[in-house]
């Protein structure tokens, strides 16, 4: 959850430097700051999915290999 709340928290913070730059017609002339404030969050919530695939996927692993549960006990739940 904090990949994501890092994204929303940098798209909005790069929104306010940007109305502070641009004015409030920079947010809605400019293609490019649109793109890149949808970037920031989309990049969270893809660091978000690509850790929560990985922990499930040691999960999974550490149920056929009893060596490995060591590592599956701090991750997170997959359901």
């Amino acid at each position: 959850m904090l990949p994501i709340l890092v994204g929303l928290v940098s798209a909005l913070s790069f929104a306010l430097l940007t109305y502070l730059t641009y004015g409030p017609a920079g947010l809605t002339d400019y293609f490019w700051v649109g793109t890149v404030f949808w970037a920031l969050i989309a990049s969270g919530v893809l660091v978000y999915a690509v850790n929560r695939g990985l922990s499930c996927r040691l999960c999974r692993l550490a149920e056929r290999s009893p060596p490995l549960a060591r590592l599956c006990r701090g991750l997170a739940s997959c359901h």
